[in-house]
């Protein structure tokens, strides 16, 4: 009995000996110092800025002494010429002459990134020809002509009622909005409504005009391998006997943009004008060249998002073809 109550006691769940002599052993002190307490008992250190002295009182013997040969040297200096003044920099605005600039009409197109000499050599020159003169101006360097040229018609009245529509006047330019061609036509059958309040045509006009089929070639030779630009085409092409490439056409009346823009599905070009280009046109007698010019001027500014598309849309179809040729070769086999 005596052997078990000298053994050590083996309940505790870490295995540590109890002294049999010290009933009561002594407890180990608990450490409880956190971070802050920690930080509490370290000594601050005291930052302290030195300041120069304000006041007689507070400047020392060697502070004055300084002060003294200072004030020595600045009047040597002065006497000698050697002191530079600081001078004060002042800012004069500059005020930019202001040019006159003649304001350009709202109903007028203009090209104003084109160089004259440029549309020389590209286009010839081209005399003014006078309103009402029946006369066909046409570029001189036929070989040299830009990609992209623009169309437009003038239609009268035919038929009963004058409800079909007959070629009376079409305008071409090219992209620097010089005029290739511009000719009026003399009528085939006989014209019931001129519809001058809105072509622009007079009686007097179609007088002496060229015949159809002369204006015809003519513009079949200009139209040929060249990117086709103008408003509602299908009506201007109908009235013209041609046909040209869908893959050549840009049609300002059928570019999704533009008809989503306006919201409307058939966009007039007196609208589009007015939302692009901040121009009025066709108030009252409609111009061909004028509108052309519009035309135009719109597929220039929208050039390079309309022919992407047109690049995807050609991809597109290409590897749909290529799907379906697959497909059917696969079917086969």
């Amino acid at each position: 009995m005596a052997d078990e109550r000298e053994r050590p006691e083996r309940n505790s769940f870490h295995h540590k000996r109890k002294h049999i002599n010290d009933p009561q052993p002594k407890k180990r002190k608990e450490k409880k110092s956190t971070h802050q307490e920690r930080k509490s008992k370290r000594k601050k250190t005291e930052f302290i800025q030195p300041r120069a002295p304000k006041t007689a009182a507070e400047m020392s013997s060697n502070w004055k002494a300084l002060q003294a040969i200072l004030q020595k040297q600045r009047e040597q200096k002065e006497k000698n010429g050697e002191v530079k003044h600081r001078s004060i920099k002042t800012f004069k605005k500059v005020v930019k002459p202001i040019i006159e600039r003649t304001e350009k009409r709202k109903s007028e197109i203009w090209f104003d990134d084109v160089n004259p000499e440029d549309i020389k050599q590209v286009a010839g020159t081209i005399q003014k020809i006078p309103e009402n003169s029946s006369k066909m101006p046409i570029s001189r360097n036929m070989k040299h002509l830009t990609r992209s040229i623009a169309l437009d018609c003038e239609m009268v009245g035919v038929g009963r009622h004058g409800s079909r529509n007959m070629l009376a006047r079409v305008s071409i330019i090219d992209s620097h909005g010089n005029v290739l061609y511009d000719s009026f036509v003399a009528p085939q059958e006989k014209v019931v409504d001129y519809r001058t309040f809105v072509s622009g045509v007079k009686p007097n006009d179609l007088i002496n005009a060229p015949d159809f089929k002369t204006v015809q070639n003519k513009v079949s030779k200009l139209l040929k391998g060249q990117v086709l630009v103008g408003h509602a085409l299908k009506n201007d092409l109908k009235v013209l006997y041609l046909s040209h490439p869908c893959k050549d056409t840009r049609d300002t009346a059928r570019y999704k943009p533009f008809q989503e823009e306006l919201k409307s599905t058939k966009p007039a070009l007196r609208s589009l004008a007015k939302h692009f280009l901040d121009i009025n046109i066709q108030q009252g007698e409609h111009n061909s060249v004028q509108d052309a010019q519009a035309a135009m001027k719109l597929y220039l500014l929208h050039k390079n998002q309309w022919e992407r598309q047109i690049r995807q849309a050609k991809l597109r179809r290409f590897r749909t073809k290529k799907t379906k040729k697959r497909i059917t070769q696969d079917a086969m086999t």
